[in-house]
């Protein structure tokens, strides 16, 4: 991982990984807290800005979750996090020291997650895409609905709006 700290005109090695990242995500309270989801390495994290970094996997190997596409902060609560993976869906209540798999409408390994996000306001809302629907709760995945995508085309991102309206917006892959 290679980090700036003047917009790009200089560069250095955080460390080294020998997987793709294909994600990193920062807490929105704490910048020294930081995420990476990797394929192979599983989840890494660092607590003080990405001088050392760590592996939270030890829950995840139950799952088969050592490919996430994403990890997820909770807005309402940053020790809630989502790990995404082909596998389904994992959530962890303590930053990642243990995990959860959520029960799913869909057996797992049998869909392809595009797209992850928690309504800031209601943390009992989840949303994810695959390459032909978006299916959300409002129970904090006890009860999963389905909705076929408006388009053809497969998503690559969700994410609400945080103002009155609370929309949800789409993005797709052209």
């Amino acid at each position: 991982m290679i980090r700036t700290d003047d917009a790009g005109l200089s560069w250095r090695v955080l460390t080294r990984v020998e997987a793709r990242i294909n994600k990193i995500t920062i807490d929105p309270r704490n910048a020294n807290i930081i995420y990476a989801a990797t394929n192979g390495a599983g989840v890494l994290k660092t607590t003080d800005g990405g001088t050392t970094w760590r592996a939270i996997n030890a829950s995840t190997d139950t799952f088969q979750a050592r490919n996430p596409s994403m990890v997820v902060i909770d807005s309402a609560n940053s020790n809630v996090l989502y790990l995404v993976s082909r596998n389904g869906l994992l959530r962890s209540e303590d930053a990642g020291g243990s995990w959860r798999a959520l029960a799913l409408p869909t057996p797992p390994a049998s869909t392809n997650i595009r797209a992850f996000a928690v309504h800031p306001k209601n943390p009992k809302v989840l949303v994810y895409s695959t390459d032909t629907s978006v299916v959300l709760t409002a129970d904090l995945g006890v009860t999963w609905t389905p909705k076929k995508l408006p388009t053809t085309r497969s998503t690559s991102f969700l994410t609400f709006d945080e103002g009155p309206q609370n929309a949800l917006f789409l993005g797709t892959i052209v």
